[in-house]
């Protein structure tokens, strides 16, 4: 016998956790942690996709014309902050 009460607070609980932790991480995400511009961003990760030396694991999960989006603990998420994270110099 099971109480309906019980059952609801049960699945609450439950959507709640799924909803607190996210499931994919996007540049705006990034881009608003780190307080850069998204537009700079998405150079600066075209450019890293491109050095696979460097950048194995970002170079191969991005595919052209599709947003940049990565799961929390995957290492093309680890490569793409150190990217964004690492000193650029600017021309301008």
């Amino acid at each position: 016998m099971t109480n309906a009460k019980t059952t609801e607070t049960k699945a609450t609980t439950a959507i709640t956790i799924a909803l607190d932790t996210p499931t994919i991480i996007t540049l705006n995400d990034i881009c608003a942690e780190l307080k850069l511009d998204r537009r700079e961003a998405r150079l600066v990760l075209r450019m890293a996709a491109k050095d696979t030396k460097t950048f194995p694991t970002l170079a191969a999960s991005h595919k052209p014309r599709e947003p940049w989006a990565w799961e929390p603990s995957s290492t093309a998420y680890a490569e793409a902050r150190k990217a964004l994270s690492m000193p650029t110099t600017s021309t301008a």
